[in-house]
This record gives structure tokens, sequence and C-alpha cells, in this order.
């Protein structure tokens, strides 16, 4: 039968794995997310200059 530790080493070994997998996951769409936030911000930006013109 396994050791408590060697369960536990094994445990850690797959939460480990679970947490890389749903980082490359999640990588994708915050790229998604900050590339929509600056053209938020340039629109912004450009309203701003259009509104303060002569």
């Amino acid at each position: 039968m396994p050791s408590v530790l060697g369960l536990m080493e094994q445990r850690e070994a797959r939460t480990r794995q679970d947490l890389e997998s749903w980082t490359e996951v999640l990588e994708q769409p915050q790229a998604e997310v900050d590339a929509a936030a600056g053209g938020v911000v340039r629109a912004l930006l450009t309203v701003n200059e259009d509104l303060n013109r002569p």
C-alpha cells in the first residue's frame, strides 16, 4: 500500500499539472481582454481629442 506521503506527492503533482493546464487555457482569453481594453483606451482618447477640438 502506498504511503500517505507518496499519495500526497502524487496529488501535488496532479494539482500542479491541472494548474498549468488552466493557466494555459486562460492565456488566450486574457490576451483578448488586454487587446479589447487597449481598444477602449484608444477610443476614449480619440473621443476626448474630438471633444477638445475648437
